[in-house]
């Protein structure tokens, strides 16, 4: 798993992570690949950066320079876009896209007010649009990054040989998760949480369905070997995760963490990483 974290709030910083991932997955290969973006919808993307923009405008800047880079990757590469609150919804299925006429292959807007008649409202190329209420608001990681794995464990025409594709998801969040899926965490389920709380579970959850779905995604593209430069990738850029890095209680950032980039952070000495291991 591959980690870009951004220290600040500048959407530039952002929009880069997002390109160097992109470029990293691509390559100057002729390789297809098949990305999916798994886009965090919490109320905390609301907070504006310092060009006024909000995160969550910020992340679909960024995105939007991701995929072109992706189009103009192969004309075989695909792409696709879920989107996640309390639960995880598609916005974009996997396909090869020619941009929208503003150029931009998403877009977002909405009243980001935070009271029950918020809401978000998000469109992409060929007409496809999700319609997220503000109670439909939350950090359910576990079922974004389950719902962008099971697209690609379900994708068709991979190819043969030379010209298979190479499978990856790009997860952009900027906290600690407040949500989980219900049910088995392999294959959950609706939300299991209270939407204002963090815990361990959550985080844990993330990174064990994210390390099965791995396995089932290499089967699903013909991967025998999970280290090869075919095998699945999953990469974390974490937008503005050190704010939650301050204070005497420093359990949000250690989850956070863990949920983002487990490989790294899963042995830490902290009282998070002790309490799960």
């Amino acid at each position: 798993t591959g980690s870009v974290t951004v220290k600040n709030d500048s959407d530039f910083l952002v929009a880069y992570s997002a390109l160097a991932t992109t470029q990293n997955i691509t390559g100057k290969s002729s390789v297809p690949v098949d990305v999916v973006f798994v886009i965090d919808n919490s109320n905390s993307m609301d907070a504006e950066l310092n060009n006024q923009q909000t995160r969550l405008e910020a992340t679909v800047a960024a995105v939007n320079t991701s995929i072109a880079a992706v189009m103009d990757s192969h004309p075989d590469s695909r792409v696709a876009v879920v989107v996640y609150g309390s639960s995880a919804h598609t916005l974009l299925p996997l396909g090869h896209y020619d941009p929208m006429p503003s150029g931009n292959y998403i877009s977002v807007n909405g009243n980001f007010s935070g009271n029950n008649n918020s809401y978000t409202d998000f469109y992409a190329v060929s007409n496809h649009s999700l319609h997220m209420y503000g109670s439909q608001r939350g950090t359910n990681i576990h079922m974004g990054v389950d719902a962008g794995m099971d697209i690609l464990k379900n994708a068709t025409d991979i190819g043969e040989g030379v010209s298979k594709h190479v499978p990856a998801l790009i997860l952009l969040s900027d906290g600690a998760a407040t949500y989980s899926g219900a049910g088995d965490w392999w294959e959950p389920s609706g939300q299991s949480g209270s939407g204002s709380d963090t815990n361990n579970a959550h985080a844990l959850k993330v990174a064990m369905n994210a390390q099965y779905n791995k396995q089932q995604v290499n089967e699903h593209y013909g991967v025998d070997d999970p280290e090869s430069s075919t095998a699945c990738k999953i990469y974390t850029i974490g937008m503005g995760i050190e704010q939650l890095n301050s204070g005497w209680n420093r359990n949000d950032y250690y989850r956070a963490q863990i949920a983002l980039n487990p490989g790294a952070h899963l042995t830490d000495n902290n009282n998070v990483a002790n309490a799960i291991e």
